[in-house]
């Protein structure tokens, strides 16, 4: 065979997988980004997140053409891919199927978002960076824990995804100030007899509360009450917002780790990986001044061994190990393990270590990449240009 009957053969079969000819995708695809990339690990966001919408939009997309509807959970499985999978096969969609091998395929990409959600913005880098830290934690808005008599005794209660206490940083306290200064009848409503308790722990020193909530656990009715009450509030959009307000529009929770975290990181080079790692490790560790001084030493004498500045990817290991060096040693694979997610992807598996890499394994085997997070693209937070 010639070489031109050859690149005419291929030609051919290129066209008749991809659905069109070799020289031109649709133009549809060609600035397309993805957004979820389902790879057999699970992707978990919150009921009230951008996966959820995703799978009620895409199930309406389904019954459309005459097949069954998908749970709307927040849980990205073999079940929603399958159902990706069948809605490409749908009138309308044609232009948006590609071949296997082709990088969007199989995947939630911006494209095909606004085909299935064409009201709805594709999600943002932090909701996507949330949705890779949930997966690693699994604390939903509507989760609370009583830690009283735990290894965690000094929190007393845990609240939610970033994991706000009413011992350790206070951050309860401050939350529902926030929403009874917007809702004033809403947390009487829903507290009702336990109320007096609620408005003393808002009023209260906030280094209180531990002692102020001991009574209320010793109880177990009052300990449910406060518990269910707590879950509803984290169902109420008043109290998600509130929750997330406080987080990252005061400087008094997860901004300042945040910032200290970004210190690191020279301020054109902050890429959405970059984020997702500072976010994840911001709402887990602790960020100290000593640690992130402790980094950037790594940080200097790495680049000096190489002779050159260090890839983001390399960046974040090191800032990782410097962690997973500082921290109780007991959490330690745990710690290293998320710190691999955020690197995986930039580094040849071959250079890292067996610990990296087996405690990567056994703590989720996830890579950032999967929720669309790229080195590629740089990204700096709202909160730094203040």
């Amino acid at each position: 065979m010639s070489r031109q009957a050859g690149v005419g053969l291929m030609a051919c079969v290129v066209w008749m997988l991809g659905g069109g000819p070799v020289h031109s995708q649709p133009t549809v695809l060609d600035s397309s980004a993805v957004l979820y990339h389902y790879d057999g690990k699970l992707l978990r966001d919150s009921k009230w997140g951008a996966l959820p919408a995703w799978q009620r939009g895409l199930s309406e997309a389904l019954q459309a053409c005459g097949h069954e509807a998908i749970a709307a959970d927040g849980l990205y499985g073999r079940g929603t891919h399958r159902a990706l999978l069948r809605v490409l096969a749908c009138p309308g969609f044609e232009a948006l199927a590609v071949a296997e091998g082709h990088p969007l395929h199989g995947t939630v990409h911006t494209a095909l978002w606004r085909r299935v959600l064409p009201q709805a913005p594709p999600p943002s880098v932090h909701a996507r960076a949330f949705a890779l830290a949930l997966t690693h934690e699994g604390t939903d808005y509507d989760r609370v824990e009583w830690n009283y008599g735990t290894a965690d005794d000094r929190s007393a209660l845990t609240w939610g995804p970033y994991g706000a206490t009413v011992g350790w940083g206070n951050e309860v306290q401050a939350i529902l100030q926030r929403i009874h200064a917007r809702h004033p009848d809403l947390l009487p409503e829903l507290f009702g007899d336990e109320f007096p308790t609620v408005e003393a722990l808002m009023r209260g020193d906030r280094s209180e509360g531990y002692a102020l909530l001991e009574p209320v656990y010793a109880d177990p009715v009052r300990r449910q009450v406060w518990k269910e009450r707590l879950q509803a509030l984290g169902r109420r959009e008043e109290g998600r917002t509130a929750y997330d307000a406080f987080a990252f529009e005061s400087d008094q929770w997860l901004v300042p780790n945040l910032r200290r975290l970004y210190s690191l990181v020279p301020d054109t080079a902050a890429t959405e990986v970059d984020y997702a790692f500072f976010f994840d490790l911001g709402m887990h560790a602790g960020i100290s001044s000593s640690r992130v001084r402790a980094a950037r030493e790594r940080l200097a004498a790495e680049a000096e061994t190489r002779g050159r500045a260090l890839t983001p990817a390399e960046r974040r290991r090191f800032i990782g190990l410097t962690w997973a060096d500082a921290i109780n040693q007991t959490w330690r694979a745990d710690r290293l393990g998320r710190n691999v997610v955020f690197y995986i992807d930039g580094i040849p598996r071959d250079d890292l270590t067996d610990e990296e890499i087996g405690a990567w394994a056994r703590r989720s085997g996830r890579r950032a990449s999967t929720f669309g997070l790229s080195d590629a693209r740089t990204y700096r937070p709202a909160f730094l240009e203040e």
